[in-house]
């Protein structure tokens, strides 16, 4: 459940963090610029939060959720948050 920060000056470090972080079933929080650094935050997700990721594999984003309601297509959200 920590936070960690990563610091980057590499453009494609966006890309990557997220990349990582879905990879891995971790949490990319968001990036903040200051300057010509990128500040990526990131969730540890416990291990028994990787294993329930798993048994659910048609999630997706808080973006692509954005984009697809944005966009007006059919759909059904059924939202089974808990507090992590």
């Amino acid at each position: 459940g920590q936070v960690i920060e990563v610091l980057a000056t590499d453009r494609g470090s966006l890309a990557d963090m997220q990349g990582w972080a879905k990879n891995t079933g971790h949490q990319y929080l968001g990036t903040l610029e200051d300057g010509e650094v990128l500040k990526h935050y990131l969730r540890k997700s416990r291990p028994e939060e990787l294993k329930e990721a798993a048994n659910y594999p048609h999630t997706i984003s808080n973006e692509e959720l954005q984009s697809k309601l944005a966009a007006s297509e059919d759909l059904v959200v059924l939202d089974v948050r808990e507090p992590a």
